[in-house]
């Protein structure tokens, strides 16, 4: 569904900028951006839901202090999974943490920052439960 989301978003920014542009008015061009905006919000939330979000895997040598930063800068928890390279044989950690869209950025700047050599892989959840998510009893 993510992928249907991104493409509709693009097609209907399309459509309002050609519009605008072709029409030259402004106000029109301002009000279909709002609309769009507003309709892909909604569309987001239905097809998604509101309790999706993103899953950011990190692979590095330097994991407790990645995590350590993700924590203090971020707010967000995160877990380690002690793991080794295959080809190399040499020590690894995965952390997983689970973050909203908006904190991507930041948790892979950090990432690249304490280890530039770490791997950082985000995919889409769509319900997490546990403490700081959804209660599991519900």
């Amino acid at each position: 569904f993510p992928a249907i989301v991104e493409q509709n978003q693009r097609a209907d920014g399309s459509i309002v900028v050609l519009g605008g542009l072709l029409y030259g008015r402004i106000d029109a061009l301002l009000l279909g951006v709002i609309a769009t905006f507003a309709s892909s919000s909604v569309i987001d939330a239905v097809m998604i839901g509101k309790q999706s979000g993103k899953m950011v895997t990190i692979i590095s040598s330097n994991g407790q202090a990645i995590a350590d930063a993700i924590n203090s800068e971020v707010g967000r928890g995160s877990t380690i999974i002690q793991a080794a390279g295959t080809y190399t044989g040499a020590p690894r950690q995965v952390l997983m943490c689970a973050c909203s869209k908006n904190q991507i950025s930041a948790i892979r700047k950090i990432a690249f920052r304490l280890d530039n050599h770490a791997i950082v892989t985000v995919g889409s959840y769509d319900e997490a439960f546990g403490e700081g998510f959804q209660d599991p009893q519900k």
